[in-house]
């Protein structure tokens, strides 16, 4: 037998279980580290890209504000037929340009001057608290654009009164671009003349063109002609971004500027973080800014302060995390499954045992009821035999038949777990089979009597007599058995609208409230059975509901601990019987 059962083994089930939730959460934790770190990086950019704008904004408005100054000097200039040195001077000083113009160098004007008036122009400024005023560099130009005012009038200021602006390359460019446009016009990096110290910083001027008569000409030409000279104001590049700039406690991204649309080093005007190393986030841009007619590069890169130390160490968290997650469900699944499988193979071990032990134990036990019978018939008409004895060979008779009952049922649980529980249909009459259980099982019992109750003589079901038989049998047994006091069981049988109804109720020790949900599980038992020792395997009711289910019907308790319980068996009724008696002929 042990044989057999090693040869039945069932292979373990769902062995790929652990491995697929392993999978969905590995899977699930790397999408999760990968969506974060995607997240992070895109709220990195946007971070960045609002600052490169605030920048631009901040570089933008300040620069506007300067040229909007420069407007008002020449409008200073174009209401009045000649602006002396001291109207000038109270003119910037109302400005205030160390208070709202931070970055400004200052702001001057430019005189065009005719070869044929530069003596006069000599004369007027000297006149004017400039006794060593003249016009460099020397030499013989077609006209000149000198410096007659620049306040305040500090020592590097000081240092750029006479200067034809005109005669270097890069201020003429911007000099011609703003007379022949109208417009303020910016010139390229140049290094000013007020740079008299050692540490020079990268410059660059504005120019605003004025006219004669206080308009703009129409054409180039005429303003070429009408041109009477330059507002401008110097800028020393530090200086002016520092004072935007300047307050910013821990700045989180670094910028260069380059004059130009090209980023060569010679014409770096400014680098905000000089040598600092680059952040984590590595992000970079480059952008353009129109300055006065002329076009800025700017260059953008993340500082570490920028960095956000969540978005470094939580995506690898998450993946350690996940990863140690999923490695737990793979270890806790898996312990499931092969409990799961150990377990299966435990319930088909026994249920082979079962059937193996039914099937050995059915042979010599039939012969062993079957002796019993023809000893006590014997002994019952052999005067010798003493009523003892043959009380004792009537308990070996009832016995053997309980143990084949027993075996009986072990069988069918067997054959229902394996699939193979046969049920064979013919339509007969229930309330006479009833009635057959009932009779037979009356004269076995000392304590208990059994009373049949049936409200029709005929009622015809279609299905297997015998296994419907053994039904009505186990719950007219439990009925007996869970009664020990003794007392009646009422077995009632009945129509029910088109199912044959039979109720087998008792007044005995009842199942508790809590039982009834398992009560018809496989190897269940109420507490109150095993309290009391009252034999049973816990097949019986389990059997009972498959086989009723079989037929199409029901089988239902109700119950109290300590008042007895009511079983109600439902199976339809036969539909031809149901139909008048030609038709069911």
């Amino acid at each position: 037998m042990l044989q057999r059962l090693r040869s039945q083994r069932p292979k373990p089930r769902w062995f790929w279980l652990p491995y697929l939730v392993f999978a969905l959460a590995f899977g699930t934790a790397l999408l999760s580290t990968v969506y974060f770190a995607t997240s992070s990086r895109a709220y990195d950019q946007l971070r960045f890209s609002n600052q490169v704008q605030q920048t631009q904004d901040s570089i933008s408005a300040r620069l506007e504000t300067y040229i909007s100054m420069l407007r008002g000097v020449g409008g200073l200039f174009a209401a009045s037929a000649s602006v002396e040195r001291a109207e000038f001077r109270a003119y910037v000083m109302r400005l205030d340009i160390a208070r709202h113009y931070p970055g400004a160098q200052g702001i001057g004007f430019s005189q065009r001057v005719a070869p044929a008036d530069r003596a006069a122009l000599l004369a007027r400024m000297r006149a004017q608290g400039f006794p060593d005023f003249h016009i460099w560099p020397e030499g013989q130009r077609a006209e000149y654009h000198t410096i007659v005012y620049l306040e305040p009038q500090d020592r590097r200021n000081a240092a750029a009164i006479g200067y034809d602006m005109f005669s270097e390359a890069i201020r003429r460019a911007a000099m011609e671009q703003a007379r022949d446009g109208g417009q303020p016009a910016a010139s390229g990096k140049v290094t000013l003349v007020q740079e008299i110290d050692q540490n020079k910083q990268p410059g660059f001027l504005i120019y605003t063109p004025v006219y004669q008569g206080g308009g703009i000409p129409a054409s180039p030409a005429e303003r070429q002609r009408a041109l009477l000279g330059f507002a401008y104001s110097p800028f020393r590049v530090y200086d002016l971004l520092n004072g935007i700039f300047g307050s910013q406690q821990q700045p989180q991204i670094a910028f260069r500027i380059f004059d130009g649309a090209e980023q060569r080093p010679d014409q770096l005007l400014y680098e905000s973080a000089p040598g600092a190393a680059p952040g984590r986030a590595a992000l970079a841009s480059t952008t353009t800014l129109p300055v006065a007619g002329r076009l800025w590069t700017i260059t953008y890169t993340t500082l570490p302060a920028f960095d956000d130390p969540n978005a470094r160490y939580l995506p690898p968290f998450i993946m350690f995390t996940g990863t140690l997650a999923s490695v737990a469900l793979l270890i806790m699944v898996r312990a499931q499954v092969v409990a799961r499988a150990q377990a299966e193979a435990a319930v088909r071990t026994r249920d082979i045992f079962l059937s193996i032990a039914a099937h050995e134990l059915k042979s010599p036990l039939t012969a062993l009821a079957g002796n019993a019978q023809l000893l006590l018939r014997r002994a019952s008409r052999d005067p010798n035999v003493a009523p003892r004895d043959i009380a004792v060979i009537r308990v070996i008779d009832q016995q053997s038949h309980r143990l084949n009952r027993l075996i009986t049922v072990l069988l069918d649980h067997s054959r229902l777990q394996a699939g193979s529980l046969a049920i064979e249909r013919t339509p007969f009459d229930i309330v006479a089979l009833v009635r057959q259980v009932v009779e037979e099982t009356q004269p076995t019992l000392v304590r208990h009597s059994i009373a049949l109750e049936a409200d029709a003589d005929t009622l015809v079901v279609d299905g297997d007599e015998l296994r419907l038989e053994q039904v009505i049998q186990n719950l007219i047994s439990n009925a007996i058995k869970y009664s020990p006091a003794g007392g009646a069981v009422l077995v009632r049988v009945a129509r029910d609208g088109e199912s044959a109804a039979i109720a087998v109720i008792d007044h005995g020790m009842g199942i508790p409230a809590s039982a009834l949900p398992s009560l018809f599980e496989q190897f269940y038992r109420a507490p109150n059975a095993e309290a009391q020792n009252i034999g049973g395997i816990g097949i019986g009711l389990y059997l009972a509901r498959q086989i009723v289910s079989q037929h199409g019907g029901t089988i239902a308790v109700e119950s109290a601990e300590g008042a007895g319980s009511t079983f109600t068996l439902r199976l339809p009724l036969d539909a031809r019987w149901q139909q008048p008696a030609a038709a069911f002929a």
